[in-house]
């Protein structure tokens, strides 16, 4: 625990104090020399009968004294911790899902789309503190729902999302991301985008657009739906590019899970997710904060230089 809060400014005290000595006998210096100028020194006494240099002394170290302490005040001085409460902050998880054509594959029953929506609708319980938003992405993406707390309104948009032909065909990662960054809000520190598609990357994008969403602190969990074996199911790719989403998901802090026939990778996502909410929680329950000590300081100063003036420079009159 440091002493003071600013610790670089008590540093440069002494340099303060060097220059206000140095002001004071240059001063001084001159009135003498300007006194001898005009009074021989034997007849100082008898002009200025009631000069104490004893009393002088003591002005001027009042006034020094006064000039530390208000030094260390404004260095911060603190010791000893205090409980406080903090303002809970949330997590904000971006969902962003795939509705390309293949996610209607059933390879993964009842289909992939519909399996992904239930286990969303189970998990998110489990970030019930926290704001969730979705974005629907093939080449072209949408957002259906911003970052919010009301989880009724999230479910609401998640329940409504379907494979529309006219929406684009083809998966475009790369502006899937790109889009996720303007969702998420600047001054926002705890960003999650959860990716969860059945494709590729269809412009190879992905991985430049994940490097910068890292630099604004995003971590993408990426959810591989299906096998990466390139089958076909009813006519539909059941292909995944595992090492893509591998790669997104490492570039940024994140994790890659394939979807699992019942949803296992989104509950596991999700248990993940919860598990940083409570320690962010816990966090944030048992801060412990210095306490600032420069009241004291600062109230000394203001005494010397209250009565600094009121000391008299000179011997007391007969």
């Amino acid at each position: 625990m440091n002493l003071f809060a600013n610790p670089t400014f008590l540093f440069t005290s002494p340099f303060i104090l060097g220059a206000l000595l140095l002001v004071y006998f240059v001063s001084r210096k001159v009135v003498r020399s300007r006194t001898k100028q005009l009074v021989a020194s034997k007849l100082l006494t008898s002009v200025v009968p009631y000069y104490s240099l004893k009393r002088e002394i003591i002005k001027i170290a009042l006034f020094f004294v006064g000039i530390v302490t208000l030094l260390i005040s404004w260095s911060g001085p603190q010791w000893g911790y205090s409980q406080q409460e903090k303002t809970q902050t949330s997590l904000d998880i971006l969902i962003a899902i795939d509705v390309s054509k293949s996610m209607l594959s059933k390879d993964i029953k009842p289909n992939r789309l519909t399996r992904v929506i239930n286990t969303l609708n189970d998990q998110i319980i489990k970030v019930d503190r926290d704001r969730l938003g979705i974005i629907k992405f093939s080449n072209n993406v949408k957002v259906l729902c911003p970052l919010t707390l009301n989880h009724l309104s999230f479910k609401e948009h998640l329940n409504r999302l379907s494979v529309k032909p006219n929406f684009g065909m083809g998966t475009d990662i790369g502006k899937a991301i790109q889009y996720a960054e303007k969702v998420f809000e600047k001054d926002d520190k705890d960003q999650f985008l959860i990716l969860i598609t059945d494709g590729g990357d269809l412009e190879g994008k992905a991985r430049m657009s994940a490097k910068k969403a890292a630099k604004k602190g995003i971590k993408i969990f990426t959810i591989g739906v299906g096998s990466d074996d390139g089958n076909l199911d009813d006519g539909l790719p059941v292909g995944v590019d595992v090492k893509l989403l591998k790669n997104i998901s490492e570039s940024t802090g994140g994790q890659f899970v394939r979807l699992g026939p019942n949803g296992e990778g989104i509950e596991h996502i999700f248990t993940e997710l919860q598990s940083i909410g409570q320690k962010k929680l816990r966090e944030q329950r048992t801060t412990s904060l210095p306490i600032n000590r420069y009241q004291f300081f600062a109230a000394f100063s203001l005494f010397l230089f209250l009565i600094e003036p009121l000391t008299p420079s000179g011997k007391k009159r007969c």
